[in-house]
């Protein structure tokens, strides 16, 4: 009896425990994203994409940690530019709540609402009863991962679906469309490319309690800076880069925990 009730407890936490998706095969669907851009599941497998599905609810704290490692994935095969397609699917939540999770987070890839999305009812077709439940669909319709867990990293995740026949490409800004103009202007980095140090110009609209913190292209953030007061204006900050490798990075930065500007920096010789 005590075995049922922990069982219990850990799937309302939203815990992880075994294969989630019981389908082998595909169901379309048809639903629109928290920016009303509409998605059809048939229209892009029959395009030869595969289809990656992360379904989760906002409160879910696995979803929460694993969140970012899927953003990782999702810019490492060319947010959605590639032959790999990634779609965030709720259950339960409107699409003020997922906005926020995707704020919290650092979410950019298309993000469905349960209530308004039509996300919930996705969820309840694919017969999911855990979270997060990752499933990844090959373009003849079958579901050849029904849950990837666990996902210790985007490296991981990235394995698999390269794997599975997934190409890599560049992903310009890892922004939504609606967002990239107003965020840009917040943030400018100079010099980029740069080899040691480089300057970031922050534009703030109001008095801001920022961070800043530094992510690979697989999603793992290898620098983060303490917070600071700053109040209205511009401001300069020295980013100190000789422990970096060279490559590709990601600024993001952070006031009171959500996102408010991203932007590629480069690391060179």
């Amino acid at each position: 009896m005590k075995k049922i009730y922990v069982i219990i407890l850990l799937v309302l936490m939203g815990v992880n425990l075994n294969a989630q998706c019981p389908l082998t095969t595909a169901v379309d669907f048809t639903a629109t994203d928290i920016h009303g851009q509409t998605h059809n599941l048939f229209s892009y497998l029959n395009a030869g994409k595969y289809v990656l599905i992360d379904f989760f609810y906002t409160t879910c704290g696995p979803c929460q940690q694993t969140a970012p490692k899927i953003q990782g994935a999702y810019e490492h095969f060319g947010c959605n530019s590639s032959n790999v397609i990634f779609l965030s699917i709720d259950r339960g939540d409107d699409n003020t709540q997922v906005s926020q999770f995707d704020d919290t987070y650092g979410i950019h890839c298309p993000s469905i609402s349960g209530v308004e999305g039509g996300g919930t009812a996705i969820n309840t077709t694919y017969g999911i009863s855990a979270f997060p439940t990752v499933i990844l669909i090959a373009p003849d319709k079958t579901i050849i991962e029904q849950d990837i867990w666990p996902i210790a990293d985007a490296a991981y995740l990235i394995g698999v679906i390269t794997g599975r026949g997934g190409i890599p490409a560049t992903c310009s800004s890892g922004l939504n469309e609606t967002n990239e103009s107003e965020q840009s202007s917040l943030l400018k980095i100079y010099p980029n490319p740069a080899t040691n140090i480089t300057s970031l110009t922050l534009n703030l609209h109001k008095k801001s309690s920022i961070k800043v913190q530094i992510f690979n292209v697989l999603g793992e953030k290898v620098m983060d800076l303490p917070i600071s007061i700053l109040e209205r204006g511009s401001h300069s900050i020295q980013l100190p880069l000789n422990q970096l490798n060279n490559g590709s990075y990601f600024v993001q930065i952070y006031d009171e925990n959500k996102i408010i500007a991203r932007e590629k920096l480069m690391k060179a010789e």
